[in-house]
């Protein structure tokens, strides 16, 4: 890691610690810098959409909604995305924190067979929430689920469900097509479900199902790439648009004297530019503090813009810096992403 990297992780810990939000640990995966209660890798804003391609169901559009009756049963606030193709649709529960990603649970339907036996399950609820980053406390937990025969009677009480998991993270950068690139944390999830017979004892194992996910996540923007299979569902998606989200904003690092990759540096949604009349700047006074880069209210046009100057410490490598807005009137807060290309 060149010194100029260690400055940056440094800096950073130091401008986090400052303002009120949690200082990162020696895994900089699970430290804040998206809103004081969301991890900075899984901004989650409700009634937003990120818009993926996919190569099983071509567009692909997740939207993202809170949860309010699964947050109040897991006391911690729940998000839900999903995830809408041309022939299937599926939901995925997720916590963000300041230490911590975490899915709680996955809608279907899902198909699988016992016996020659068709099963159909609604949902699973994972008894300890699946982590993302870190180490897994609980590898093994057990869940919840809604099973009927061919669509038939609910009979989830004739089944046990077991589900043992292993998680690993590794850095990773993702490349939009047309766009840029991205740099992410890779979250490798591979798990097993495992459906026992709840009317024998011992209990036997009916059938064992596949559960793998590949999650890319970038600071300010979320999940901008997802692989997985998911019983008889299966996803491979990067990231195409965002609705209702701040643009992403690309600058080439060109030899410490950065130029603007995209067009237009001004931070604006699919609705238009952000307005100062309506937004502020969460997280200014630690942008602030970054030399390099400039992320401030353009007073004439009521706007937000960024630029970004030669700097001792400006980073060589692919860095995103998110950048956090908060509606003046109904506190609702989006998070963007400005991107450094090496």
């Amino acid at each position: 890691m060149t010194p100029k990297q260690l400055f940056y992780i440094a800096i950073f810990s130091i401008l986090l610690s400052g303002c009120g939000l949690e200082e990162e640990t020696d895994d900089d995966r699970t430290g804040a810098f998206s809103t004081p209660d969301q991890n900075r890798y899984l901004p989650l804003t409700s009634d937003t959409q990120l818009v993926y391609a996919d190569t099983t169901q071509g567009t692909l559009t997740s939207s993202i909604g809170y949860d309010e009756a699964f947050s109040s049963q897991k006391q911690i606030p729940v998000y839900s995305i999903d995830m809408t193709g041309a022939s299937t649709q599926m939901r995925l529960y997720f916590s963000s924190d300041s230490n911590q990603i975490q899915l709680l649970g996955i809608d279907g339907p899902f198909e699988f067979t016992v016996n020659s036996t068709q099963y159909e399950a609604d949902y699973f609820r994972f008894a300890n929430a699946l982590q993302l980053t870190g180490t897994p406390q609980y590898p093994d937990t057990t869940a919840s689920a809604r099973i009927t025969e061919s669509g038939g009677a609910d009979i989830s009480d004739q089944f046990n469900i077991r589900v043992s998991y292993t998680l690993t993270n590794t850095d990773n950068r993702i490349t939009l097509t047309g766009q840029g690139n991205l740099p992410t944390l890779q979250a490798q999830l591979s798990a097993t479900i495992y459906v026992d017979s709840a009317q024998t004892t011992p209990s036997v194992t009916l059938s064992q199902q596949t559960v793998t996910g590949t999650f890319d996540f970038t600071p300010g923007i979320g999940i901008v790439a997802h692989e997985g299979i998911y019983l008889d569902q299966a996803f491979n998606s990067t990231l195409q648009s965002l609705q209702s989200l701040p643009n992403i904003i690309w600058f080439d690092y060109n030899d410490g004297a950065p130029i603007a990759i995209t067009s237009n540096t001004t931070f604006n949604t699919s609705n238009g530019n952000l307005s100062s009349t309506d937004y502020e700047i969460v997280n200014q006074s630690e942008l602030d503090e970054l030399d390099w880069i400039t992320v401030n209210e353009d007073v004439a046009s009521n706007t937000f813009n960024v630029s970004m100057q030669y700097s001792s410490t400006l980073p060589s490598s692919l860095t995103a810096v998110p950048v956090l807005f908060r509606n003046k009137h109904t506190h609702r807060v989006v998070s963007g992403s400005v991107i450094l290309q090496p």
